[in-house]
C-alpha cells in the first residue's frame, strides 16, 4: 500500500509540476528566402556554403529557392546577384584543397537567366534560379568559381543570414 500512494505522490507531483509551464511557443513571423541546395548539402571546408561541382559545357542548370514564410497572394520579384567577395572565399578554400581555380566570367563559363531576377508566384512557396554553363576554352587542372547570393525582394522578403549563398565549381 506504501507503494501504491508513492507512486500516486511521485505521478500527481510530477502533473501539478509541468502544469504551471507557460506555452512557449515560438511563432516565426518574417519573410526569408534561401538556396534549397545549402538547406540540404553541407558546406565546403573554409566557406558557409555548398561549392557544387559542374563540367565544362554543361549548360543550363536550375536551383530551388525556398520562400521560408507564408505564401503571397501576389508574384514577388526576388533578386539573385554574382558574390565577387565570396567568389575571392571560395577560390581561396578551394586552393586551400590544392584545387587551382579563377573566377568564372559571365559570358565566358556562365550566364545568368532573366538577368538574376525571378519570379515567385502567388500561392508558392518555391522557384527556381536558372542558369547555363558555357563552352568555355578548355584550361586543363583549373576550374572557374562563381558564387550566387540571395538578395530577396528589396523590400520585406530578405534573403536568409545562414542559406543566402551557393557556390559552382566549373571544371575546365
Amino acid at each position: 500500500m506504501k507503494k501504491i500512494i508513492s507512486i500516486f505522490s511521485i505521478v500527481g507531483l510530477a502533473i501539478l509540476m509541468t502544469a504551471c509551464f507557460k506555452d512557449s511557443k515560438v511563432i516565426f513571423t518574417g519573410s526569408l528566402v534561401e538556396f534549397n541546395s545549402t538547406v540540404l548539402t553541407a558546406p565546403t571546408t573554409g566557406v558557409t556554403y555548398p561549392i557544387l561541382t559542374l563540367s565544362n559545357n554543361f549548360g543550363a542548370v536550375s536551383t530551388q529557392i525556398n520562400l521560408v514564410a507564408a505564401q503571397r497572394d501576389v508574384a514577388e520579384n526576388i533578386k539573385v546577384v554574382v558574390d565577387e567577395a565570396e567568389t575571392a572565399k571560395a577560390i581561396a578554400a578551394l586552393a586551400a584543397l590544392r584545387i587551382t581555380a579563377i573566377p568564372a566570367v559571365a559570358g565566358v563559363h556562365y550566364s545568368l537567366d532573366n538577368a538574376g531576377t525571378f519570379v515567385l508566384a502567388p500561392k508558392t512557396s518555391t522557384t527556381n534560379m536558372t542558369f547555363r554553363v558555357l563552352n568555355a576554352p578548355a584550361n586543363a587542372g583549373r576550374s572557374a568559381v562563381v558564387v550566387f547570393t540571395l538578395q530577396g525582394n528589396g523590400t520585406d522578403i530578405k534573403p536568409s543570414a545562414n542559406y543566402k549563398s551557393i557556390g559552382y565549381r566549373i571544371i575546365l
